[in-house]
């Protein structure tokens, strides 16, 4: 596929569009052949299918004429679940022994999530090469304690209007150390866009409340609820519906609201990047376009009964990688590697299994 190459300030940068090459029946056929040999080995294959994903999502995405590599190994991958999931049963069988001690939950969270966070950027990006050369992280333990779990305190304290500048402090944590070989990644948002988006995504959750509870009130639901004692089948059905369509309304409101939110900080990230040598980048994601995408695919992917999800998952990176570019101030070829072991899974796996980290293009998202 042709890459879009053009001056983006004459004199100054060569926009390098980025865009998504690979395919939904491709991607599919990687992840039912991992499906079932997950079943059949127990879920051990699911470390090997794990890195063919990531290898055919980074070798597909394209920038300069070059994809991106992810070199972790399925062993090591594998060897961190195990540790994970042999750490949660120890600590769920210490605390069916031993009931009061149930209260370490909360002290192993708030020490372990600053590690966890570390350690998963670290896989992640040591793992990922561009042009032979691979990036890293270099994130600090004190730092990550106080941008990731000192600073939301304050997001009830200030009745939620903390929460556009610490998701803001995150995302420049993320990517102030962040490195590509030895040249460091930097950024400083703007706040503007993220309180902005928050007042609209704020608005749009009490308009959701009030326009549900209207609904609710004007179906008799409370009234149905405390009658359904003696109903028939049918009459318990009649019921129920407007109560289940109620509920599937409030998830397609939130979803648009906080993926309004999502992408906002993506692209308020993406554009203030910027990379030793003065190259920067562009994120132009429309809104309402991404949040069309998201809900077409995820509609399809449910009435498919989740064979479509390989297909929305290639379709939601294709539409966000079309909305991203590379500004090079200069050449490509003049970044230096600087290898690093990249370490265990451990911290990685946790990080997957708490959502924290998804891989090096979903940055906000």
């Amino acid at each position: 596929m042709e890459q879009s190459v053009s001056e983006s300030t004459p004199g100054s940068s060569v926009r390098h569009d980025f865009s998504y090459v690979g395919n939904g029946i491709t991607y599919f056929g990687i992840c039912i052949r991992t499906f079932l040999l997950a079943i059949i080995t127990i879920g051990i294959y699911d470390a090997w299918g794990t890195v063919e994903r990531r290898r055919y999502m980074f070798g597909n995405t394209i920038v300069a004429g070059h994809g991106f590599d992810y070199h972790a190994s399925p062993k090591t991958i594998l060897i961190g679940r195990l540790i994970v999931i042999g750490g949660f049963v120890a600590l769920s069988i210490l605390v069916q022994l031993f009931p009061p001690m149930s209260f370490i939950y909360l002290p192993l969270f708030v020490v372990g999530m600053p590690w966890v966070i570390n350690r998963s950027m670290r896989f992640q990006l040591r793992n990922t090469s561009y042009r032979n050369v691979r990036f890293d992280f270099e994130g600090n333990y004190g730092r990550a304690l106080l941008v990731f779990v000192g600073l939301p305190i304050l997001i009830p304290i200030t009745l939620g209007f903390a929460y556009p500048w610490v998701k803001r402090k995150m995302q420049e944590y993320l990517v102030n150390n962040a490195f590509y070989g030895t040249s460091k990644f930097s950024a400083h948002l703007p706040i503007g866009p993220l309180v902005k988006a928050y007042f609209v995504t704020l608005g749009l959750m009490v308009g959701a409340l009030i326009l549900l509870g209207i609904l609710w009130m004007a179906l008799g639901i409370t009234d149905a609820l405390q009658n359904l004692q003696g109903q028939s089948e049918e009459q318990i059905l009649a019921i129920m519906l407007p109560l289940i369509l109620f509920y599937i309304l409030f998830i397609l409101m939130s979803v648009v609201a906080f993926k309004l939110f999502a992408v906002v900080l993506r692209n308020t990230t993406v554009n203030a990047m910027n990379l030793q040598h003065g190259h920067r980048f562009s994120s132009t994601i429309p809104p309402a376009g991404y949040i069309w995408v998201i809900l077409s695919r995820g509609f399809l992917a449910t009435i498919s009964a989740g064979l479509l999800i390989p297909w929305a998952t290639v379709e939601i990176h294709r539409y966000k990688m079309r909305h991203m570019a590379l500004l090079a101030a200069g050449s490509l070829d003049d970044f230096v590697s600087h290898h690093h072991a990249a370490g265990d899974a451990t911290g990685a796996e946790v990080g997957a299994l708490e959502g924290i980290t998804d891989g090096v293009f979903n940055v906000g998202i």
